[in-house]
């Protein structure tokens, strides 16, 4: 299997499933998410970057691992803003996306 990392984001039908950790998950309503792409620089596209800030593409759920090895739909969400900053990683500069995501789950 490799040392590949588990997908964060996945996309199926009409949804965008991103999973998070314990604390990543917001308790606040608000969620901030690096972006995808773990190589070279990420961009805002055809990918989970595109669908993120285009809201009418795709619902955004956010998935959390558990101690059991379930995953649970905690939050509904929307972007609320992006930046980008440049990292260096493997001797390279690249350009990083962070997303914040704003719940619109009636609580």
């Amino acid at each position: 299997m490799g040392s590949k990392r588990p997908k964060r984001f996945i996309r199926t039908g009409n949804y965008l499933l991103v999973f998070l950790s314990d604390a990543e998950c917001a308790y606040d309503g608000i969620y901030e998410i690096r972006g995808e792409g773990e190589d070279g620089n990420q961009m805002i596209g055809q990918n989970a970057n595109g669908d993120i800030i285009n809201e009418e593409k795709r619902k955004i759920l956010v998935i959390k691992d558990s101690a059991n090895g379930l995953c649970k739909i905690v939050d509904e969400v929307v972007c609320i803003a992006y930046h980008e900053i440049n990292e260096h990683k493997n001797n390279q500069n690249r350009t990083v996306i962070y997303f914040k995501l704003k719940s619109i789950t009636e609580r």
